[in-house]
């Protein structure tokens, strides 16, 4: 039961924020207006498409059968081909999730404070994430599904309740930002130091003993590490 809430919210946050996220290779993904206005366009779409369309389709099948005109019939059969294919466009949004499948493909998922106790399993298939933000929730253990976003170059998992990390941390050799601040950490794993794009690691109010920061500032010489 708690996964599948956890999928819902996964699902939710990644609706909520179809106008921000990015989809694969910069392109975004369904309009490229803001919402509001991408909804408003489609309402106008569903009228002309629903409404209008119909209408006159309707008053050009009685012309036609009155007066039996062949170019009308061409006419007419183009009109329906155009209203066809106007429905199939528009009546997909394309920056919706499909429930258990991967029509979404964003490049950021933003779950922040949701009341998280574990990452939803649906995460790990994003595997072209760039940004994954899961700060202020209560989650205490991560997965090594983790390994998994190889791609990834923002990992935020700052105020939850996090004990150690898996050694497949070690596996996200694209990540530039790791925020880890406010856990409960007291060591970490050596495959951090596998991870030379490392620009920012914030380990700030984690129980950390001198000698694991004097390690982990071995494993990441070019790293810039914010201790407070």
């Amino acid at each position: 039961m708690r996964a599948e809430e956890n999928t819902e919210d996964l699902l939710r946050a990644l609706k909520s924020d179809a106008d921000t996220v990015q989809a694969l290779e910069g392109k975004r993904l369904g309009v490229s207006e803001p919402h509001a206005s991408s909804a408003r366009h489609r309402k106008i779409m569903s009228f002309f498409i629903l409404g209008v369309l119909p209408i006159s389709l309707a008053g050009l099948m009685v012309f036609f059968l009155a007066t039996r005109a062949p170019m009308l019939l061409l006419l007419l059969i183009l009109l329906y081909g155009l209203e066809l294919l106007l429905f199939i466009v528009f009546s997909f949004d394309l920056s919706s999730v499909v429930k258990g499948s991967l029509v979404f493909k964003a490049s950021m998922v933003d779950m922040r404070s949701r009341g998280l106790t574990e990452i939803s399993r649906d995460v790990w298939k994003y595997g072209h994430l760039k940004i994954l933000r899961l700060s202020h929730n209560r989650i205490a253990h991560l997965p090594p599904e983790i390994g998994e976003l190889e791609d990834l170059e923002e990992l935020d998992l700052s105020d939850n309740q996090l004990t150690h990390l898996p050694p497949e941390i070690g596996k996200l050799k694209n990540l530039e930002e790791l925020d880890l601040s406010d856990n409960q950490l007291t060591h970490l794993p050596p495959e951090i130091g596998k991870l030379k794009k490392l620009k920012y690691l914030h380990l700030g109010g984690n129980p950390l003993p001198r000698s694991e920061k004097d390690k982990i500032k071995k494993l990441l010489p070019e790293c810039r590490i914010y201790w407070l």
